[in-house]
């Protein structure tokens, strides 16, 4: 029994050691994102030092036009990158697509979001959740 404990208590020791801290809630994002064609809407996110943000859906439609070809696309990247990572697509009002993973979780730094709507008329639209956490040591 005593090796037990001192087993679980070694263990217990080094894993708290080992650990990159604890996550605490900050705020809630919520994001929304509007294109016709041609025009894509990007913006800006700050994850500022000491927090990460946890990006919990996104979703992609548009409001007009019901053509089954048209898509739209959420993308982010961080802002010193070159490249876009796809978050999420859609098309058509009924017809939702969602290509990444949930959660994604960002670190602290600047990411651009881009919303591009190729349809050939109307609006696109996009809506994008997540929680921002601090992290504590």
């Amino acid at each position: 029994m005593k090796k037990i404990l001192l087993f679980i208590f070694t263990l217990f020791t080094f894993s708290s050691a080992s650990s990159q801290g604890n996550l605490q809630f900050n705020n809630v994002l919520t994001m929304s994102f509007e294109a016709s064609s041609g025009n894509p809407d990007v913006k800006t996110i700050t994850v500022p030092s000491g927090q990460v943000l946890k990006i919990t859906s996104a979703t992609c439609s548009h409001t007009s036009n019901q053509s089954y070809n048209d898509y739209q696309f959420l993308n982010f990247k961080e802002t010193t990158s070159t490249y876009y990572t796809l978050l999420a697509t859609g098309r058509e009002t009924t017809a939702k697509y969602v290509s990444e993973t949930f959660p994604v979780w960002l670190k602290a730094g600047n990411y651009d979001f881009k919303f591009n709507n190729l349809q050939g008329s109307g609006t696109g639209t996009a809506i994008m959740t997540g929680i921002y956490f601090n992290i504590i040591q």
